[in-house]
């Protein structure tokens, strides 16, 4: 049995743990669906072998085409796990980061 001195706290842990939860769910989720600064279709190239984490590297700093790429890596890694496909890709303008994800994946 749980002492009564113990449960008001273990309460309140519980509580402040779903609020974290939560927090971190709505940032991921709002990281995954926000949209992209360019305004012009966007052809990418993914090169055979090249990792996950180089396909991230090259998104975020070659085509400027996600904000967040630690997000985008663990959508990649979890959400959609496997491989990306190498190949030839038209980004649509404005995309998200999971829009992106279903095209290359």
């Amino acid at each position: 049995m749980i002492n009564k001195k113990w449960l008001r706290p273990l309460l309140y842990l519980t509580a402040f743990g779903a609020v974290i939860c939560i927090a971190v769910f709505v940032y991921f989720f709002s990281a995954l669906h926000a949209k992209n600064a360019v305004a012009e279709p966007t052809l990418i190239i993914i090169e055979k072998g090249t990792s996950t984490k180089g396909v991230v590297r090259a998104l975020d700093e070659q085509y400027n085409l996600i904000d967040n790429p630690f997000v985008f890596e663990m959508a990649a890694r979890f959400i959609y796990p496997g491989t990306l496909k190498a190949g030839e890709y038209e980004i649509p303008p404005f995309a998200n980061a999971r829009g992106i994800l279903s095209i290359i994946h």
